[in-house]
């Protein structure tokens, strides 16, 4: 009997490369794929716009912002979109 696998996507949102390398070497791709990296929060709502993703990781600050002003507009995205778990 075959068991299926679930298989979730990720999306880190980081200013920091070396963050951004770190944790995606943490996520095997038999278990998360895609894992996208961006560095502002402006590539994020672009991502999300069209895109969903199961696991959202941001680290602050970003380029663009400090992320705090990101946070609603943000929000309201994955409830346009759909549930995400968000770890920041």
């Amino acid at each position: 009997m075959d068991l299926l696998q679930t298989v979730y996507s990720v999306l880190i949102v980081s200013a920091a490369e070396k963050f951004s390398s770190s944790i995606t070497s943490m996520f095997p791709v038999s278990k998360y794929d895609p894992v996208e990296c961006v560095k502002s929060s402006a590539a994020a709502r672009r991502v999300l716009s069209d895109k969903h993703f199961d696991i959202i990781l941001i680290n602050y600050p970003l380029l663009s912002n400090d992320g705090i002003e990101f946070q609603p507009s943000f929000l309201y995205l994955l409830n346009q979109v759909s549930t995400a778990s968000i770890i920041s």
